[in-house]
């Protein structure tokens, strides 16, 4: 670079630090940038609801009335978005007060998942006493999910039905493991 220029480029820069010479315009293309991947797994908490990508290291969702859901390693084979929050009351899940009792927070997943072969999740909340005459074996978690036509409803709303999976006690939670997720309203409850 010969001497000339470079007292060209010096005379320039010191015009442009002290204000005395136009900015020059840059032009820059928008660059798209991807949501960035889940490195581990997720842990994710919120109040009524939490949303969280979750990929194939997992993770957990957590809710502020003490709602989990556990996404083990390998459950899922790409990254997905998840919804997890509180569920809006629902009738008849346990309407036999004699044989039947709700127990803790109703609950909500979208969308619905099934777990790779070999993992389940988890859902578990708060342990509440289990009140006489009912005892521990009775725990289920009721998990709501479409009937077979249920879509074909879509003017009068979906029809759905409630399923019972096996529930249970561990330390101070309520704890049930399933290999999907239908993507409705589950909650814990006792039935004899």
């Amino acid at each position: 670079m010969s001497v000339r220029m470079i007292g060209c480029l010096g005379v320039a820069l010191g015009l442009a630090a002290c204000g005395g010479a136009p900015a020059v315009p840059v032009q820059t293309a928008p660059v798209a940038v991807a949501a960035p991947r889940p490195a581990g797994p997720v842990e994710a908490r919120g109040g009524e609801e939490v949303r969280a990508r979750v990929g194939r290291a997992g993770g957990s969702l957590e809710l502020s009335n003490g709602g989990r859901l556990e996404i083990p390693p390998g459950a899922l084979t790409e990254d997905t978005e998840i919804v997890f929050r509180h569920g809006a009351p629902a009738r008849n899940i346990w309407d036999d007060a004699d044989n039947e009792r709700a127990m803790g927070p109703m609950l909500e997943a979208e969308p619905p998942l099934v777990a790779a072969e070999g993992t389940q999740f988890r859902i578990s909340t708060p342990s509440l006493a289990v009140p006489a005459p009912f005892q521990p074996r009775d725990l289920a978690l009721g998990v709501e999910r479409e009937t077979e036509h249920g879509r074909a409803m879509a003017m009068s709303g979906t029809e759905t039905r409630w399923d019972f999976w096996p529930g249970r006690i561990e330390g101070q939670r309520f704890v049930a493991d399933m290999a999907e997720l239908p993507g409705h309203r589950m909650q814990f409850g006792l039935s004899r």
